[in-house]
């Protein structure tokens, strides 16, 4: 079993915001998405459609369970990934674990999911 793809649901105001964080941040591309009867987005990287964002009915984020903490990618390039960030002026905290030799950044999306991106250490 493998990984294929996680899905927000976020207000009709901030789908696109969403979508053009994703893309300028990870660097994902619109692509293909079949016709459903909410409006929304496929954002693909390379050809797997990573993230499907749809907007939420009635126009509120989905409150969810609160049982999803973060969720975290893995980049050999973090360097680079940090200066998009600082780039785009968005706010993160940074990890060093170097008894495992890597680094992380933790940072949060329009919708306020915290994400996580581990690397080299720097």
């Amino acid at each position: 079993m493998q990984f294929n793809h996680f899905n927000l649901e976020v207000p009709a105001d901030q789908l696109d915001k969403v979508k053009q964080f994703y893309q300028q941040v990870f660097g994902w591309r619109e692509g293909d998405r079949p016709a459903f009867s909410r409006p929304g987005y496929w954002l693909y990287e390379g050809d797997l459609p990573i993230l499907h964002l749809v907007q939420h009915r009635g126009g509120q984020t989905a409150a969810g369970n609160g049982a999803l903490n973060h969720l975290a990618f893995r980049t050999s390039q973090l360097a680079a990934f940090r200066n998009t960030l600082d780039k785009l002026n968005i706010p993160y905290r940074q990890v060093i674990l170097a008894d495992a030799g890597i680094s992380q950044l933790f940072f949060h999306d329009p919708t306020g999911l915290k994400l996580e991106v581990n690397g080299p250490a720097l």
